[in-house]
């Protein structure tokens, strides 16, 4: 019985496209970037970015108002002045839900505009 090639030894090599190239200039985009990135970042103190940790870890969160509401301000839902949906009532812009009356066909059924013999009337 004769020996059998394998596959690789069959098939040549893929050569190198466009689309590689692309990937190697994409790739040389990303670590510049992550260089700059790292040169920026080193650009600030020390002390600044210890004394930034410090004041967030001190800091007290504003006090909320309370939960049932409270005798001045806005209504509950909003600022007053719209209805809840907007200005237009709710609707989505452009009619019900973008489709024409009658559905995606303009209302009409298939084959409902053809003559006899399938000629158009």
């Amino acid at each position: 019985m004769p020996a059998t090639r394998g596959r690789a030894a069959s098939q040549p090599k893929p050569k190198a496209d466009a689309y590689v190239g692309l990937l190697i200039i994409s790739l040389l985009a990303m670590i510049a970037a992550c260089v700059l990135l790292f040169l920026d970042y080193n650009e600030y103190p020390e002390t600044a970015k210890a004394k930034s940790a410090i004041q967030q870890a001190g800091t007290r969160p504003a006090p909320q108002p309370p939960a049932g509401g409270g005798a001045g301000g806005a209504p509950p839902g909003g600022m007053g002045g719209a209805p809840p949906g907007g200005m237009m009532g709710g609707a989505p812009p452009g009619g019900m839900g973008g489709a024409p009356p009658g559905g995606m066909m303009g209302g009409a059924p298939p084959g409902a505009m053809m003559g006899k013999g399938g000629v158009p009337k």
